[in-house]
């Protein structure tokens, strides 16, 4: 049953929110990876809606007893509002089904068990270089670099409940929480009218805590488990505006592959983000003449 907990502990780490090495002497390259904050240009009323989809999948120890790995399963959504010019916030929202193998120590056999994770947070965001700018009649006719710093917290929950544990007759419950705080920079350069590169930089501190309790006719037993961090990370992601005529939709994909500590080839994560700008206008001069 420990291994188990175990796996678990693993995946949550995993899906703190940084995605990072552990803070040591190791040097980390830069990655494409989705950046920390969906939306670097604010102006006063005008938003962005963020819809992500999210695969992840975390290589298993040897000690676990098994090659099949974590695999994971979601959604992110981030909603994003400029409070005034220059400076906004971020809220988001998540979901991941997480599928561990564990296998049966009497029989051999593996079996995938399931845990929920939920989360969220808040980011603010201080435009410290504007890159969009606007005439007299409100539309955007400059688009260049942006740069910006930011900072937030999240609360990152993980949740499982198994009825009857490899038939022992034990009915076992965990929760794990993850409480973070992190901070930034990050900027939008534009290449193209249709492409930009959106590079960052991110400090995080947090911690994890669970608590596992598992009960049968024979007796109970619990297990806590505390852990904090302080990681780093930086990275590259791409966004794409597909359409001359709708420049408010964007798309942005970007995948990371980093090594965590204790593991032998590192955790996969694939995301794949939609994005629709709401209350920004673009003059034709920003990406060229419109399509009719």
């Amino acid at each position: 049953m420990k291994k188990f907990f175990a796996a678990l502990i693993l995946a949550t780490l995993a899906l703190c929110p940084v995605f990072a090495q552990d803070d040591d002497d190791e040097k980390s390259e830069i990655k494409l990876t989705p950046p920390p904050i969906s939306c670097l240009d604010f102006f006063k009323g005008a938003g962005q809606f963020t819809l992500t989809g999210l695969y992840l999948q975390v290589d298993m120890p040897e000690e676990m007893g098994t090659d099949e790995p974590i695999r994971g399963y979601g959604a992110n959504i981030d909603i994003a509002k400029g409070t005034w010019d220059g400076f906004g916030s971020i809220v988001n929202f998540s979901y991941l089904l997480l599928n561990i193998p564990i296998e049966d120590p009497t029989s051999g056999d593996t079996e995938k068990m399931n845990a929920h994770s939920f989360g969220g947070g808040v980011t603010f965001v201080l435009d410290l270089l504007r890159g969009e700018k606007k005439d007299i009649a409100g539309e955007i006719i400059q688009k260049k670099m942006t740069l910006a710093l930011f900072g937030g917290g999240s609360l990152l929950g993980s949740y499982y409940k198994i009825p009857d544990f490899f038939d022992s007759g034990y009915e076992s419950t965990a929760l794990m929480l993850d409480y973070g705080l992190s901070g930034g920079a990050a900027a939008d350069i534009p290449l193209a009218f249709f492409f930009s590169l959106v590079p960052f930089y991110r400090y995080a501190a947090g911690s994890v805590t669970m608590k596992m309790e598992a009960e049968s006719e024979y007796g109970s037993s619990e297990y806590n488990y505390d852990y904090k961090y302080t990681r780093t990370d930086w990275g590259v992601d791409i966004d794409l505006r597909p359409f001359r005529n709708a420049p408010e939709w964007k798309i942005s994909m970007g995948t990371v592959l980093s090594q965590i500590k204790g593991m032998s080839e590192g955790m996969l994560m694939i995301n794949f983000s939609i994005k629709h700008e709401t209350g920004k206008h673009y003059s034709g001069t920003t990406f060229g003449p419109r399509l009719h």
